[in-house]
């Protein structure tokens, strides 16, 4: 299988970053069947397991198994990863998994696999042709739970972040915003003292011309400062407008606003749904509000 390329194969399928959908390969009623699914429950994640009953020891496990594959690739759309889990037992009854159809099974299957046959020390090829494989039942529930939250802490900070660049780059603007302000203030009073200065001066010795010549230097004084001031009203009231409107594009970013809105989102296997033609009669629906969560049955698909 090494030589074939065969024992790495499954390794290379990217493994779901949010493994909620499961399909379970496993005795019905088995000590591992009840940890794998109780540890599941506890975590308080919407899992929701497919279950394939299949022979855990003795000669029938090959062909059990391979045909437990064979079915979850049948719905793989709906699967995220394949687990092939056993409870502890006799060293020997770890044979039955030392095979090589079971081996190459998994190596060709489309779905990650994650082994936990129950043995603390023993390998078998079939944890080495897995895509991951651990020791026990509830070390296999327990590793797709730690999936799952790493995503939830992933998006959480992505959250954060956002907040936190939409809030530095706010204070940004309003920083940049009111140092303009300060310096235009400064540059006009300056031009008026200097202006000022000046005409004093000049008025002080000019005769009657000087007088006629100082009146139209007013006038034309008149008109710097309604420009000044209007040039200025116009700046700040553009620079406002700006400002406001990279407030609301920032908020509208945020996903929590757009629910709040009164809008919603509608899953079918955690996957939104945007289309029509995505779902089927039976189909289960969860819609995210605002504030809670909806579940709905589709009745009719137009």
């Amino acid at each position: 299988m090494k030589k074939k390329g065969l024992l790495e194969k499954n390794k290379t399928i990217a493994f779901p970053h949010v493994p909620l959908s499961i399909g379970l390969i496993t005795s019905g009623n088995s000590a591992a069947y009840h940890d794998f699914l109780n540890e599941l429950k506890s975590s308080g994640y919407g899992f929701r397991v497919s279950f394939f009953d299949s022979y855990m020891q003795g000669k029938l496990v090959e062909e059990s198994i391979c045909r437990g594959l064979k079915y979850f690739q049948k719905i793989q759309d709906k699967i995220d990863v394949i687990v092939i889990t056993r409870g502890g037992g006799a060293t020997a009854d770890l044979a039955w998994f030392d095979n090589k159809k079971i081996a190459e099974s998994i190596a060709r299957c489309p779905l990650p696999v994650l082994t936990g046959l129950g043995h603390q020390i023993d390998i078998t090829v079939t944890d080495l042709v897995a895509h991951t494989f651990v020791k026990t039942p509830t070390k296999a529930a327990q590793f797709l739970i730690e999936g799952v939250t790493r995503f939830i802490k992933t998006i959480e900070q992505y959250e954060t972040e956002m907040k936190t660049w939409a809030y530095e780059y706010i204070e940004e603007k309003k920083h940049h915003l009111h140092s303009q302000a300060v310096q235009y203030e400064s540059l006009i009073l300056r031009y008026f003292r200097d202006i000022h200065t000046r005409l004093a001066t000049i008025s002080s010795g000019i005769s009657s011309y000087s007088r006629h010549i100082l009146r139209n230097r007013m006038a034309k004084l008149t008109q710097h400062i309604e420009i000044v001031q209007l040039s200025s009203r116009g700046m700040f009231i553009e620079a406002a407008q700006k400002l406001e409107n990279t407030k609301e594009k920032v908020s509208l970013l945020d996903p929590k606003v757009i629910l709040k809105r009164g809008y919603s989102i509608t899953t079918l296997d955690g996957k939104a749904v945007k289309n029509s033609s995505q779902v089927k009669q039976g189909d289960v629906l969860r819609t995210h509000l605002h504030k809670g969560e909806v579940e709905s049955t589709v009745t009719r698909n137009e």
